[in-house]
């Protein structure tokens, strides 16, 4: 099988690259999603957050605080540290036992959509690496629009994650998210036909 580690930076455009990945027919693992599943209520992530953080970031009904605990995980450094350190374990497993059901149905290529692939030392573990690019500028407009935030709250955030220009020495192939979501499709379309040409 093979496997695809698809990541770029906050606001590059990854996710809109996964859904179109998606509607070729190519399976998506996305460690975003197994996140959530995680955090569910009385999931592992929830068991986890709640006996690091306590009631602070639950709601009234038990579920995660999602907007609170975003505002501590970008504020607060060490909080970060130790939120990744029990929670990445947990979406590692998450991930793998999808990739396992995937390849034990007849799958041949699967592309793992993991913001912190290169942060986390995940990319030595597939076979591609592609890296959606998108200028600083144009990732700061599309995050302060995207979650109505003021510019300082966005830099803030952008800052949690390495810098895009520092993933590409890492990339197998660059997407380049600068010119329109009709040009970016060309790109995945094109890159989707040589994996899968190579792998016939």
């Amino acid at each position: 099988m093979k496997l695809v580690g698809l990541t770029g930076g906050i606001a590059s455009g990854k996710s809109t690259v996964s859904c179109v990945i998606r509607e070729a027919g190519v399976p998506v693992v996305d460690a975003d999603e197994a996140v959530h599943r995680l955090e569910e209520v009385g999931e592992r992530g929830w068991r986890a957050l709640y006996e690091l953080l306590g009631f602070s970031v639950l709601l009234a009904d038990g579920s995660l605080d999602r907007v609170r605990l975003a505002r501590r995980l970008f504020s607060q450094s060490e909080t970060r540290r130790n939120v990744n350190r029990v929670l990445h374990p947990l979406v590692r497993q998450e991930l793998w036992r999808e990739v396992r059901e995937l390849e034990d149905t007849g799958h041949r290529v699967v592309v793992l959509d993991i913001p912190l692939l290169f942060e986390n030392g995940l990319h030595h573990l597939v076979d591609e690496v592609w890296v959606v690019w998108a200028s600083p500028e144009q990732q700061l407009e599309r995050l302060m629009a995207r979650n109505g935030l003021q510019e300082d709250e966005a830099r803030r955030r952008l800052t949690t994650q390495w810098p895009l220009v520092d993933k590409l020495a890492g990339a197998t192939h660059v997407l380049d998210n600068t010119h329109g979501l009709d040009e970016l499709a060309r790109q995945v379309a094109d890159l989707l036909a040589a994996l899968r040409g190579r792998k016939a």
